[in-house]
């Protein structure tokens, strides 16, 4: 029998509403993506190549999409705010503009308005820049489009330094340095942190706070190193060095900073970066003003006349003040006196309280619609939960039962192999508590000592005795306690030897090597790991051998772990007693022990038996983790 579920219906209507809308936002350009001509679209923005700029471009324009149209003119014109060609630009986003009407695309109308807020830029119309910079913020937001949002949030700071509103300002920087680390594109990271920095830098020009420049110095020096790396970087190069050259002038050294702002200039494309260059001209004029050179001060701002006269009258007005003090420094009032007029002029023609007032308007309008888009789409997805939730109910039920019958499932296999392990490990602790050391050991040593009695050779009795018995109490004490350090180990492997070469005189000789920064009192191990392996090289390894044998034992650190190496120069095996030596009892012990060790302490303890490197003897690793008491 069917049921008509009304909800259900509902649900399907709006998701097909919704992937509707998200299909109709699809309108990328998918030959824009290639990461190759975007890198030499900008390249060729940052280096004023109209070449390089042409063989970007020529793709999207030959490809039959509106959107990769769009796209091509907004490089085009972005092109042209770099070298300050404002008619062309506007020609370009007039075109643009035209097809955005025709095919609306919101990712391509953000880039538009970025574009259309840098031309007012350079026309110094505030209150337009400001608006368009608020357009392409908004739609980035509803896109969520992180990746440009902070380059978006940076412009829009830019906006209110210009108009000394710098509380504002610090606002959105603080903003768009959070979401640094959401933009996957090397150089649009870059070229954003750069613009950060500069933010920066203004804010400590305003306020004097150190950690204002200390956060740009931090951001530029990141940059710097980054355009290493980066192809064509000379742009950001420029834009990341004003915060170095303020550090200098701060300290007192403007000397260094004329220095640097000599090589930013190095740094600019004579010919395209039009309006870059005017500001470069000023500010070195500025400084040797500041450093009473009014000659070299007087130069530089006639060179920043040269562009200057190729930008709008409001972005320039700056130039006649720092004309009029270097004037009435060298002696020339007159002229001085006229450019303080036009200055004055000037000055009020572009900080205008309505032009202000109008910005401040418009980004409250701004706040205000972010939030209430936030309200409308907490509202929609209430709507949504309303729809849903019955069948979020049942789906609810469905999952918990299968969760309690997977969670039981997996109770009961974990239970199963905990009581296997226990089991085993039981086993282990039985058999190692049965076999700690080899007792023929103490047999040997036994009969060792009824032989010297015999021969009345009381000294050699006493240390004997004396080294036995602290061996039977070391070993003995291992029982009890799971680790022991590595200096006791080695304490006990001393005296182990020295009994054994009292039973069998000139037989071998022992040597230890312990590395210098291995911390051995603190250090800690499974207590008389290495005993089986120095005793197989002593019973066997120098058995019927016509040479005397010897033992090195090597403690050191390596990538972290505690590497202990047992190598002699006994026979060692051939290729059919390998067999052999892995069915040893000693081995097996060992085995286990590492096997209750790696348990316990959740590591990947292990060792490798092996030939020397000249095929005699054996060569045992034991690779532990570094543990401390």
């Amino acid at each position: 029998m069917k049921i008509k579920s009304p909800i259900s219906i509902r649900m399907l209507f709006f998701l097909f509403l919704l992937t509707n809308y998200s299909f109709s936002q699809n309108c990328s350009c998918e030959v824009a993506k290639s990461e190759d001509l975007r890198n030499k679209y900008k390249t060729a923005c940052f280096s004023g190549n109209q070449e390089m700029l042409d063989d970007a471009v020529a793709p999207l324009e030959k490809d039959t999409s509106i959107y990769c149209k769009q796209e091509a003119l907004n490089w085009r014109a972005t092109f042209t705010t770099f070298s300050s060609n404002m008619e062309l630009c506007k020609k370009l986003l007039d075109e643009e503009k035209k097809l955005l009407d025709k095919s609306p695309c919101l990712q391509n109308q953000s880039l538009y308005h970025n574009v259309k807020a840098n031309y007012y830029m350079h026309l110094g119309q505030i209150d337009s820049v400001a608006s368009e910079y608020l357009k392409e913020l908004k739609i980035l937001e509803q896109l969520e489009n992180k990746s440009n949002l902070a380059n978006s949030l940076s412009n829009v700071s830019v906006v209110f330094s210009k108009m000394k509103q710098f509380d504002k300002q610090h606002f959105y920087l603080k903003k768009a340095i959070t979401l640094i680390p959401e933009i996957p594109d090397l150089v649009k990271r870059t070229n954003t942190m750069a613009a950060i920095a500069r933010g920066y830098s203004e804010l400590y020009e305003f306020y004097k706070n150190k950690s204002f420049l200390d956060t740009a110095l931090v951001l530029s020096n990141k940059v710097l190193k980054l355009t290493d790396s980066i192809k064509g970087s000379q742009y950001i190069k420029y834009e990341a060095l004003i915060v170095n050259q303020l550090k200098e002038y701060v300290d007192g050294n403007i000397k260094e900073s004329i220095k640097i702002n000599l090589d930013r200039k190095r740094l600019l494309n004579p010919i395209f970066h039009v309006r870059d260059l005017y500001f470069i001209n000023e500010l070195l004029a500025d400084r040797y003003k500041e450093n009473n050179e009014y000659v070299l001060a007087n130069k530089y701002l006639d060179s920043a006349k040269i562009y200057s006269n190729k930008l709008n009258d409001k972005v320039s007005f700056n130039w006649h003040y720092t004309k009029y003090e270097v004037l009435k420094n060298l002696g020339e009032y007159r002229e001085a006196l006229s450019n303080f007029e036009q200055y004055t002029q000037l000055n009020d023609s572009v900080q205008q309280k309505e032009r202000f007032d109008k910005i401040n308007d418009l980004e409250t309008k701004y706040q205000t619609e972010l939030k209430d888009a936030k309200i409308i789409s907490l509202n929609q997805q209430k709507t949504i939960d309303d729809l849903t939730i019955k069948n979020k109910q049942t789906l609810i039920i469905w999952l918990l039962a299968l969760a309690v019958v997977t969670i039981l499932a997996i109770i009961f296999f974990f239970r199963q192999r905990s009581l296997k392990n226990k089991q085993k490990i039981l086993e282990t602790e039985q058999r190692l508590n049965r076999a700690r050391i080899n007792p023929h050991f103490f047999f040997n040593g036994m009969a060792s000592l009824q032989n010297l009695s015999l021969q009345e050779k009381s000294t050699q009795t006493t240390l004997f005795i004396s080294r036995f018995a602290k061996i039977m109490r070391q070993s003995l004490e291992s029982t009890y306690e799971e680790l022991t350090t590595v200096e006791e180990e080695i304490d006990f492997l001393n005296h182990y030897l020295e009994i054994q070469k009292l039973r069998y005189p000139e037989k071998f000789d022992f040597q230890f090597h312990i590395e210098d920064a291995l911390e051995i009192n603190e250090l800690k191990l499974p207590g008389m790991l290495m005993q089986p392996f120095v005793e197989n090289a002593i019973e066997h390894g120098f058995k019927d051998i016509d040479y005397k044998g010897k033992i090195e034992i090597t403690f050191e650190e390596e990538n972290n772990k505690l590497l202990i190496t047992v190598e002699d120069n006994g026979k060692g095996f051939k290729e059919d007693d390998k067999e052999k030596v892995h069915k040893s009892r000693a081995m097996q012990i060992i085995k286990d022990r590492l096997y209750l060790f790696n348990k316990q302490h959740n590591s990947d303890a292990f060792y490798v038996v092996s030939n020397t490197e000249s095929n005699q003897g054996y060569k045992i690793i034991v690779t532990l983790p570094k543990l401390y008491s």
